[in-house]
């Protein structure tokens, strides 16, 4: 299935999504400053903002895994932000 159909599925059980080609990775994407986070096997969370690649949308071996995230908190969220906000702070190389 595409990443659209994946999502939203998921999205009904609260349970993040994978690829057939990209086992033991699972994605939870949100609305939140953590957009898609990349999540462990057992739900917990290994980084927020992962930016799927074109080759990544277009993709049809999507699929719903039974991995379900921690719930996120209130202090991840304001870590998230705050890490965003100093990442835009810093002058490129």
């Amino acid at each position: 299935m595409n990443i659209r159909e994946a999502i939203l599925q998921a999205k009904k059980d609260g349970l993040c999504i994978t690829r057939k080609s990209m086992p033991n990775s699972y994605f939870y994407p949100t609305n939140g400053v953590g957009r898609t986070i990349i999540c462990r096997e057992n739900g917990s969370f290994v980084v927020p903002g992962w930016e799927p690649q074109l080759n990544d949308l277009i993709a049809t071996d999507w699929k719903i895994s039974t991995v379900k995230p921690e719930k996120i908190t209130d202090s991840q969220l304001e870590r998230w932000s705050t890490d965003m906000i100093e990442n835009l702070k810093k002058k490129p190389d």
